[in-house]
């Protein structure tokens, strides 16, 4: 019985109330959740929230999720003093995926300066550039 009780304490422990992303503005979201129980951290709430949110943009648009800000206020004594936290992000690449097309557009107008200066022909061009293209 002991153990029944624990292993529900545990669950319980993590358990928070989260509800649908909310547009505002500019492309940005913003999620909010608050522990059901005093016996977790703001910083797993924010977790649980950008998993949430990975999710969301994953089925509406098939894109990460890319946060911008969290913030997360912990635990306090007395009624409705569970704690809380709230994030905000937009769904699109990541900034790696950004740089990657950042150094793809850099290798393609090195190419073209390439092309038009004669270094190589037309030929050679358009299967660099496909091969970029395809990276």
């Amino acid at each position: 019985m002991k153990k029944v009780i624990c292993a529900g304490l545990i669950v319980f422990a993590f358990a928070a109330e989260a509800k649908e992303p909310v547009s505002i503005g500019d492309g940005k979201y913003m999620l909010r959740g608050r522990a059901m129980t005093l016996f977790t951290t703001s910083a797993k709430i924010v977790e649980n929230l950008m998993e949430d949110a990975e999710e969301f943009c994953q089925s509406e648009f098939g894109k990460e999720a890319v946060l911008t800000s969290s913030r997360g206020e912990e635990a306090k004594m007395g009624f409705g003093g569970n704690p809380t936290g709230s994030i905000e992000f937009r769904c699109g690449p990541s900034v790696t995926s950004q740089s990657t097309v950042s150094d793809s557009l850099d290798e393609l107008l090195k190419l073209k300066t390439l092309l038009d200066s004669g270094a190589i022909t037309q030929e050679e061009y358009d299967e660099l550039k496909r091969e970029i293209l395809e990276q």
